[in-house]
């Protein structure tokens, strides 16, 4: 594909500050390390705050429509890297995106977790609940056991002497064997249909504490399948989280690889002919002087780099190139 190539557009007149950047970079000369160099000049002195009018409503706009319009003329390909710098951008971007995915791992595990825990409970008040129901169950057995043996003793004397008197009813029967109103003892068969009346209910209040821990027991089973469900969630999103982690701390020894390197970026290192200088800056001011301050070049003026890359940096967003 045909790149296009930016051509020189008319401009609106330059703002004081950039006619002072123009000036102060036409005095840079670079000498390699080890030459003579001349003696610096007067340090650049950058305008003072306040000096530059703000911008008008209007002003602001045609600055804006004029960097669209720069910008409009960057090739759509190849996508430019910035050369040499595109590492650097690249990792901070991996390490944003690392840091996000820990971030959401994170949550994950730990709303996993807390549901585990609250399966726990969950669990263990069910095994109170069937332990509960084990305590009556046996309660209820005893109660019908101690009922069967009244009965069957009531129903043998019946057998064998054909007649209870008082005393044995009462030493045979819980409660008062009498009638208080009459006054008279209870005869025998009122005794034993009163027993063989106790001895159905204590026989249903076993079979109802038997089917009490038939559910209890049942529902400790859904808990327990709950709960390990939700521990083997919760295990797998620790493993993602650590995952997570791993990987933001991998993609910040990348970054500071990148970064390493670029501070260690070596001179005589071309940009190739297909990167666009068009486009928005990728990286900071820092970025530029700290490579600089490691370049086998020494500035001929006293003004800091830090200050012209600053300058770069500023300048080209207000038009759209890169710094």
């Amino acid at each position: 594909m045909q790149r296009h190539r930016a051509t020189t557009a008319t401009r609106a007149p330059a703002r004081a500050r950039r006619i002072a950047v123009a000036v102060a970079l036409s005095a840079v000369a670079l000498s390699p390390v080890g030459v003579a160099s001349a003696a610096p000049v007067a340090p650049h002195q950058a305008p003072e705050a306040g000096v530059e009018p703000p911008r008008t409503p209007e002003e602001q706009a045609e600055a804006e429509r004029v960097r669209a319009e720069t910008l409009a003329l960057a090739p759509d390909e190849p996508a430019s890297p910035d050369d040499v710098f595109a590492a650097v951008v690249d990792a901070e971007q991996a390490v944003t995106d690392a840091s996000l995915a820990r971030m959401v791992a994170a949550g994950r595990a730990g709303e996993a977790r807390a549901a585990a825990f609250d399966a726990a409970v969950v669990r263990i008040e069910a095994e109170e609940v069937v332990a509960d129901a084990v305590r009556a169950r046996d309660r209820a057995k005893a109660v019908l056991a101690d009922e069967r043996d009244r009965l069957s003793d009531l129903t043998v004397k019946a057998y064998v002497t054909g007649d209870v008197s008082g005393e044995d009813l009462r030493a045979l029967v819980e409660g008062d064997t009498t009638d208080p109103l009459a006054g008279r003892t209870v005869i025998f068969e009122q005794v034993l249909e009163r027993q063989e009346d106790v001895t159905d209910r204590a026989r249903k209040a076993a079979n109802a504490t038997r089917k009490a821990l038939a559910a209890a027991r049942e529902d400790l089973e859904a808990a327990e399948a709950v709960e390990a469900d939700r521990r083997r969630t919760a295990d797998k999103r620790s493993a993602a989280e650590a995952a997570a982690v791993r990987a933001h701390e991998d993609a910040l020894g990348r970054l500071a690889a990148a970064e390493a390197r670029l501070r260690a970026g070596s001179a005589g290192v071309t940009v190739p002919q297909e990167v666009a200088i068009i486009g928005m800056p990728r990286l900071s001011a820092g970025d530029l002087a700290s490579w600089f301050a490691t370049s086998p070049y020494t500035p001929r003026v006293a003004t800091p780099i830090e200050d012209y890359a600053r300058w770069f940096i500023e300048e080209g967003t207000a038009e759209g190139i890169r710094g």
